[in-house]
């Protein structure tokens, strides 16, 4: 059973690392350079018209437009960002709402 669940891993490998590559890819564009709708666009051509936000850009913006797309961290760093301003106006770390 041991083995046959190593075989499924290492195929099931071959046949995602093209799409997991591509994903860390954009990701870690996403995170070095400061305005990359252009650079990602080459990468992924679903995202055409869409503006990509970097980590900077998700924690420092006021506002943003429905044409804004977070990558996974810049989502978790904009959902902290959220936790933290709620956290400030008003304590709702621990509350039950009634």
């Amino acid at each position: 059973m041991r083995n046959l669940i190593v075989v499924g891993l290492v195929v099931s490998s071959f046949l995602f690392v093209g799409k997991i590559k591509d994903r860390f890819m954009a990701e870690f564009q996403s995170n070095t350079e400061k305005s990359i709708s252009h650079t990602v666009l080459d990468l992924d051509k679903s995202l055409e018209g869409v503006n990509v936000l970097s980590i900077k850009e998700a924690w420092t913006n006021e506002k943003f437009s429905p044409n804004d797309f977070f990558p996974g961290t810049a989502f978790r760093v904009y959902q902290a960002r959220i936790f933290l301003e709620l956290f400030k106006e008003e304590n709702v770390f621990g509350q039950v709402m009634a």
